[in-house]
This record gives structure tokens, C-alpha cells and sequence, in this order.
């Protein structure tokens, strides 16, 4: 039955595993649940990142449990990048927009290769920004 009890309920860390055209980055434990904006105790959704230009899933958080559900998030990638999010995993938080998608906001327990690609990704909307 693996991680789950015999009431087939999860536990409450599972792992979150990303991706980058199809690149494994690593995996970090993150809350099986999170409480939403309204109070509601919700399983954490694992997340495509599609590019609306060449038409790839190019970034993935996929998260173990067997009931989550896949978001697609609508982001181009790093080569068709428009907007200053795009290219990046990451969900930013401005004051009048916060990150309601809980495992999709860069963390310290992030895994290395990721923050690095975040990193990376930071250095491309430097080069891209006019100056």
C-alpha cells in the first residue's frame, strides 16, 4: 500500500520533484495539504508550466500523492520569455497579486539545481531587459 495507511489517507509530507525539459532538478518534502485563502484544507496540486509559442510543457512540479491534481500553468519558457515571469519556475508574490499555488513560490529547502535554474533565469531577464 506504500505511504498510506489503511484508510488509503496520505501522508502528511510527500515529495515535490522538478523538472526542466524533461531534466530531473531534484526533489524537496513539502505539506501534503495546504489551507486556502477561504480556510479550506486542499491537496497540494502538482504544476506544468506550458509556453504558448512553442507549444512544450517546459517546466514541471509534480508532486507524489496519487490524488493531486495537475495544473497547467500558461508561462512561456525561457526562449520565448515576453513578460518578467516568464523563463522562471517560480511564482513571485507582488502586494497586489499574492501566490495562492503553495509549493510554486522559491524556498530556501528548494533543491539546488533548481535555485540555480531560478539563478540562471534571473541572468536571462537581466540580458533581455533593455538597458
Amino acid at each position: 500500500m506504500g505511504p498510506y495507511n489503511a484508510e488509503g489517507i496520505p501522508p502528511r509530507i510527500m515529495k515535490q520533484s522538478f523538472f526542466v525539459r524533461g531534466h530531473f532538478l531534484g526533489s524537496r518534502e513539502i505539506p501534503t495539504y495546504y489551507k486556502s485563502y477561504d480556510g479550506q484544507l486542499k491537496i497540494t496540486n502538482s504544476y506544468v508550466l506550458f509556453c504558448p509559442t512553442c507549444a512544450e510543457i517546459w517546466g514541471r512540479a509534480m508532486h507524489e500523492h496519487w490524488n493531486a491534481h495537475c495544473q497547467i500553468l500558461y508561462r512561456y519558457c525561457r526562449d520565448h520569455a515576453r513578460f518578467p515571469d516568464d523563463g522562471f519556475l517560480s511564482l513571485r508574490s507582488y502586494e497586489d497579486k499574492p501566490v495562492c499555488l503553495p509549493g510554486m513560490v522559491l524556498e530556501s529547502d528548494w533543491p539546488l539545481e533548481a535555485i540555480r535554474f531560478e539563478f540562471n533565469s534571473a541572468l536571462a531577464l537581466y540580458e533581455r531587459t533593455p538597458k
